[in-house]
């Protein structure tokens, strides 16, 4: 039986791309994206239901028609576009003014989130 894609999951493929491992998340977004183990940033990101229509080749009326041009009025919020490295954090955490049981809380975390990709 299957569960509602609610929250993301990530995957890795024993396929690999120049040896390196494909990550396949499937997003809470209802999207799928795939990158290449220990490449930072996005992937190439596609939604489901696009790909599904691709593969069994049916058209919906929300897709545009090839040629068309879509205009999105969605508003960017500030901050989206921007990465910042985790080594870079921890470097300023480790400069930072916090107390020691604070500032090694934090280093915990931010070396775990480095450990895991």
């Amino acid at each position: 039986m299957a569960t509602k894609l609610e929250k993301s999951i990530t995957r890795e493929s024993t396929e690999t791309i120049d040896d390196k491992e494909i990550l396949v998340t499937l997003t809470e977004g209802q999207e799928i994206e795939l990158k290449l183990k220990g490449k930072r940033g996005k992937g190439e990101i596609i939604t489901i239901k696009d790909l599904y229509n691709h593969l069994t080749g049916t058209e919906t009326n929300s897709q545009p028609k090839e040629g068309s041009v879509v205009v999105s009025n969605t508003p960017k919020k500030r901050g989206d576009e921007k990465m910042i490295s985790l080594y870079d954090l921890r470097s300023h955490n480790a400069i930072s003014m916090l107390d020691l049981a604070t500032l090694a809380k934090f280093d915990q975390i931010i070396k775990s989130v480095i450990e895991s990709y």
